[in-house]
């Protein structure tokens, strides 16, 4: 006859935590180095039974350097890429970590000077606040490169947005967007509700797919295709 057969899943219970801490604009963790570990590097699942010491930035201090991993609180944030800030010279990997160095394998997004490079990066959550990708910078131009995906779970919320400012995408890469608003500019408004600054979205090139499940594109100025393969699908 048939036989059925129970699986449970028993979560690791020991870990191998590496001694340096890895970092985020937020908080500080020992990521796992075992390679089967399912754990992500930012997860306070176990922090209580193994001791993994995740944990908010100790800001509390002159110089605003965090006493605990040596991160500096003080920089000043530019861009919100899934959920964690860059500021000026930053990559971080698809783990949710910060370095100043080149990641070596896997995806990453890296800004510096007012152009941020999604480089095989892919992004699935709610980001910050409520966005993938947030700026509120006057410019800021998208570089893509490899194949790129950045999804949104929260209803309502944005794919990219960019506030008060315009926003460029080039490059030869390729992006999927799934988010209820996908591109989204919104300019500066005066007090009588004019429009005086940004609020545009220039495209150059990629392949750019959204899947949104009301605006694919939402800017307050003007919109300009140069090129690229767009695809759209709204509901």
């Amino acid at each position: 006859g048939n036989s059925v057969s129970k699986i449970m899943i028993v979560p690791k219970m020991t870990h191998t935590w590496a001694t340096e801490y890895d970092y985020n604009h937020v908080a500080h963790w020992h990521a796992c180095m075992d390679v089967d570990c399912f754990l992500t590097g930012n997860s306070s699942l176990y922090a209580s039974v193994d001791g993994s010491a995740y944990g908010e930035h100790d800001a509390d201090n002159e110089n605003g350097i965090c006493s605990v991993c040596g991160y500096n609180t003080s920089k000043e944030i530019e861009v919100y890429v899934g959920g964690v800030g860059l500021a000026d010279g930053e990559y971080l990997n698809s783990s949710g970590k910060i370095s100043t160095i080149q990641p070596t394998d896997g995806g990453y997004a890296y800004y510096k000077a007012g152009v941020l490079i999604l480089n095989n990066y892919k992004y699935i959550g709610i980001g910050y606040p409520m966005s993938t990708v947030y700026s509120e910078l006057e410019e800021l131009e998208i570089v893509l490169q490899g194949e790129n995906q950045l999804k949104n779970t929260e209803a309502d919320c944005d794919g990219i947005a960019v506030y008060g400012g315009n926003l460029t995408i080039s490059g030869m890469g390729s992006l999927k967007i799934a988010a209820d608003y996908g591109i989204c500019a919104y300019g500066a408004y005066d007090d009588a509700g004019e429009l005086i600054s940004g609020g545009n979205v220039t495209i150059n090139s990629g392949t750019i797919t959204v899947d949104a499940g009301d605006d694919g594109i939402a800017c307050d100025g003007d919109l300009e295709v140069k090129g690229g393969n767009i695809t759209i699908v709204a509901y």
